[in-house]
Order: structure tokens, then sequence, then C-alpha cells
């Protein structure tokens, strides 16, 4: 939906989240040069590399990244990121309007967005697509490296989030 509303850096942003395991304030800070392409690399290997930041956990690893393999987040990434100056933000609005996006695209597909009735917010993209990767993998030492979860106490209380998947068999079939 929101490709369709041409909200493309929006998208992306998601998909980085989601796929990315990342939190969204390292995504909202992150600019042009912190996003390494397949290009940037010099490879063919459809993989990118984001470089956190201002990482949450920086008291345990100063540097932190995550790896993006999903190879349709890849070739978005690259054909929306690959010709911006350095120094773009990654997401060129604030993150006021990227909440009003999200409230706008949830609304329309008729899914809640208010914490306090179950509803879905940025927030919840990290532990969904960490729960997402558990069910598809079953690879628990590759989801604690992929999610930077460096305490096991950390793991074990996102792979008990399941809220996405309660809210998703809660919602009418259309």
């Amino acid at each position: 939906l929101a490709l369709a509303w041409g909200w493309k850096r929006f998208t992306l942003v998601l998909l980085l989240a989601f796929v990315g395991f990342m939190r969204m304030g390292e995504l909202m800070s992150m600019r042009r040069c912190h996003v390494l392409l397949p290009g940037d690399l010099l490879s063919d290997k459809l993989v990118l590399f984001l470089k956190i930041v201002d990482p949450k956990t920086r008291r345990v690893v100063l540097r932190q990244h995550a790896r993006i393999g999903d190879e349709l987040t890849v070739r978005f990434a690259t054909t929306l990121l690959a010709d911006l100056p350095a120094d773009a933000p990654l997401y060129p609005g604030s993150p006021a309007v990227f909440e009003r996006r999200w409230d706008r695209v949830f609304s329309e597909l008729g899914i809640p967005i208010k914490s306090e009735v179950g509803g879905v917010t940025p927030g919840c993209l990290r532990g969904s697509g960490a729960t997402w990767f558990y069910i598809i993998t079953d690879d628990i030492p590759r989801l604690a490296w992929k999610g930077r979860w460096f305490q096991q106490r950390t793991l074990e209380h996102c792979l008990q989030e399941v809220g996405g998947q309660v809210l998703l068999a809660q919602l009418p079939t259309e």
C-alpha cells in the first residue's frame, strides 16, 4: 500500500527494520554512507550491511552492524539508494512523519495501531521480524547473532513476544 502511494523510502525502512531486526531509532539516524550496498563492496552477492551509528547496546559492543541478505530487500535498497549522496538520510522525513504514515497505512488496512488495544506500532518490527525468522529457520544461534542479542535473557524475551502472530490470527480475512 505504501508503495502504491509512492512512499518508497518509508517502505524501505519497514523492510530493513523487519528483515534486519533493526530498532527504529537506529534506522532514523542513518544516512546513505551507513548503508553498504553490493556495489559499494564491489560484490555481486546480494547482501547489504547497515553500520549502526548509535547502537542501544554500545556498552556491550561499541561497533555494530546488521547484515541483510533478503534478495528483494537488497535489490529495492540498491535501486533507491545507490545514487544518493553519502550524507543523504536513509529516511528523509522526521520520526513524526514516519509515524503518521505508519498510522495511515495500517488504519487503511484495518489493522489496529494503538498498543493499548494490541495494535501494531513501528517498534514491533524488530521483534516481529525475529519471530518470523525463528519460524522459518528454527536457527536460534543465527537469530541471536543477526538480532545482536548479546544476553540470553533478551533473546528469550524476544522469542516469547509473538503478539504479531496473535494479532494476525485475530484480523478479519479481508
